[in-house]
């Protein structure tokens, strides 16, 4: 008797775990084969035994795909009331809608709302739900109250600027990215990334100049924010527009009393992009600040690598450039 105690304490839970994975595998081929009815039976006992969100998952979808809307609204509202889960009450307001009742449906949705705690994880869920039910309004509801609940602490600029961007409203993308940058420009690498997304697409140039609209509008209502200056010098280079990225960077280098780095710099993916004319003026800009300054000898190099560039690039040199070239390799 002892021994068969030991047995039973011993390889129980081990029979429990095989049976359960019997009715998984089970559950999944009449789920996938669209035996609905059969499928929720088992996936109804699953959930009651494990108490895992998965199989509750799909015990609910069998339902509302057998329109048994009934018994799905009571299983959503029974767990409801254990649980006090807001993201809950989406659900069951897409049980609503997916019976027809869109009245009740809204009436849940916006209880959600209201139900909606000041924690960051809570309001990803409820957003995250209302994009799975393709209600992305409420979505867009969701993270702007949570950024009212969370006193902008976080801004959910990023999921908000995916929610636009997936609808093609780039003017509210815009908006986000831009307001993502302004909060932290630390996000200012993520920003770019994802602009270089939404403008690989752009018949026309019609977001690109509307972007660059957008900036030089935060430049002028926030003059003291460097982020905004920065990425329109970040565009400009993008757009292979070498005259306009030297003026803003020029305008950064003396606003900021910098030491040409930035200035430098520029003058460098000017050079390698074959826009010399550009680059020289780089370059003079650097060297005009003093044999002192940390980037005038590597500029000088560079003015003279570039002049060497531009007369034997088959471009048409004159003999002026030939003459300025000499020049400046003998100063050198």
């Amino acid at each position: 008797m002892r021994f068969l105690s030991f047995f039973v304490v011993l390889f129980f839970p081990l029979l429990t775990l095989a049976q359960t994975n019997t009715d998984e595998q089970l559950a999944a081929q009449y789920f996938k084969a669209g035996e609905f009815d059969k499928a929720e039976v088992l996936y109804a006992k699953l959930y009651k035994k494990t108490n895992d969100e998965f199989f509750y998952r799909y015990h609910i979808d069998c339902l509302l795909k057998l329109e048994n809307y009934a018994e799905a609204e009571k299983a959503v509202t029974k767990r409801l009331k254990k649980e006090g889960d807001p993201v809950l009450l989406i659900q069951l307001g897409y049980v609503h809608k997916s019976s027809g009742d869109e009245r009740k449906a809204q009436a849940a949705f916006a209880e959600a709302l209201r139900a909606m705690p000041a924690v960051q994880r809570q309001i990803e869920r409820m957003a995250e739900a209302f994009l799975e039910y393709k209600e992305p309004d409420l979505a867009i509801s969701s993270y702007e109250k949570g950024r009212k609940l969370l006193n902008g602490l976080v801004g959910f600029y990023f999921e908000l600027a995916e929610i636009h961007a997936s609808r093609n409203k780039i003017d509210l993308l815009f908006n986000e990215l831009l307001d993502a940058v302004g909060s932290d420009p630390d996000q200012v690498n993520r920003v770019r990334t994802m602009l270089l997304d939404v403008l690989a697409d752009d018949p026309g140039d019609r977001k690109s100049e509307f972007l660059q609209e957008n900036i030089i509008g935060r430049i002028q209502s926030n003059p003291d924010q460097i982020a905004y200056p920065e990425l329109l010098i970040w565009h400009f280079e993008q757009r292979k527009e070498f005259r306009q990225a030297l003026a803003q960077t020029k305008a950064l280098d003396r606003r900021n009393k910098e030491d040409g780095s930035r200035v430098y710099q520029l003058g460098i993916i000017c050079k390698s992009n074959r826009a010399y004319a550009e680059a020289v003026d780089a370059f003079d800009f650097v060297i005009k600040k003093g044999k002192d300054n940390y980037y005038y000898l590597p500029a000088r190099k560079e003015l003279v690598n570039t002049l060497y560039l531009k007369v034997t690039s088959g471009e048409g040199a004159s003999v002026a450039d030939l003459g300025s070239l000499e020049q400046t390799f003998l100063s050198t």
